[in-house]
């Protein structure tokens, strides 16, 4: 093996222990690293001992490899890393270059309020609806069919790593699924908008509902963590928001009006009538547009005759 490649191996173990002390000093739960088997060590990293050469790639130690390339490496980089994965029996490879800060995109006016659920995806203040992938439920009849294959495999055969190999391939593909929808969904909400307020869910306390499975498929963890990069990396704003009752007050008139969670309109004595996430939504776009602002004006005198609903409940 090539000694480039055989240096990653020893940087890895020491991030890892790295890691594993500093959560002991942190008194966090320190989670002592796991052996990784040649079964579970998918990747190497050359930073040295590998070349281009029309559009292949050679590596030290292993030779000149095919490369069907999805997009072109930007021209004059500072190429890093080399890192060859194997994901599901196939084989990919990752550049890890240096390049200059991005262009923040040109500045809109929008603000928009992202409230997540489960039947759909995402509603926006604006009344849009973003369907879901669902992609767990999509092949959740072919990965159960496969899981009862490798169970019923003998251990250590190879009909049973066979019968891996499949469910493996399904992972992958739910996989996916979920990071084109959330890059393209992040993509299409930072283009369109400058300021973007989502909600402050607790997703560890939400995944022990009875709703899990369901949370689980939407990927809203990593989805936000997109969203948030891609912000950050075009000069946009992303700010979560306290989300407790965003749903039961009026974004009209500001009053309590209490409703099960079955009741999916929103309807107010003062006659504003609306979805009951799009209610949510238009919610958070205000509460996040007053922590943005000073909450008194500048130079002015604090007058209590002239606040409004608002400007009582937010100061």
């Amino acid at each position: 093996m090539n000694c480039h490649a055989m240096r990653d191996p020893l940087r890895r173990l020491d991030r890892a222990f790295s890691a594993f002390f500093r959560r002991l000093k942190a008194g966090q739960k320190p989670g002592y690293p796991r052996f990784r088997s040649r079964r579970r060590y998918d990747s190497l990293t050359w930073d040295s001992g590998w070349s281009l050469n029309k559009g292949k790639l050679a590596l030290q130690g292993i030779g000149h490899l095919r490369v069907r390339w999805h997009r072109s490496l930007p021209r004059g980089a500072d190429l890093r890393t080399v890192t060859v994965r194997r994901c599901a029996k196939t084989w990919h490879v990752s550049f890890a270059l240096h390049r200059p800060k991005p262009t923040p995109l040109p500045h809109t006016a929008g603000a928009v309020g992202l409230d997540l659920g489960i039947s759909t995806f995402a509603v926006l203040s604006t009344g849009e609806r973003i369907p879901g992938p669902r992609a767990f439920r999509a092949c959740h009849r072919r990965l159960r069919i496969a899981q009862r294959r490798v169970s019923r495999r003998m251990a250590g055969s190879h009909r049973q790593r066979k019968a891996r190999e499949l469910v493996a391939r399904l992972h992958w593909h739910i996989r996916n699924a979920r990071r084109d929808h959330a890059f393209k969904t992040a993509s299409w909400l930072v283009q369109r908008f400058e300021r973007i307020y989502v909600e402050n869910l607790n997703l560890q306390g939400l995944a022990k509902s009875r709703l899990s499975m369901d949370i689980y498929d939407q990927g809203w963890g990593a989805f936000l963590q997109i969203l948030t990069d891609k912000a950050e990396e075009a000069g946009r704003t992303v700010v979560r928001v306290d989300a407790r009752n965003s749903s039961q007050r009026c974004s009209a008139c500001g009053e309590l009006v209490p409703k099960p969670l079955s009741q999916r309109t929103h309807e107010c004595l003062c006659g504003y009538r609306a979805d009951r996430d799009v209610n949510a939504a238009r919610n958070l776009v205000r509460l996040g547009e007053s922590r943005q602002a000073p909450t008194w004006p500048t130079g002015g005198e604090r007058s209590l005759r002239k606040c409004t609903w608002r400007d009582r409940n937010l100061a």
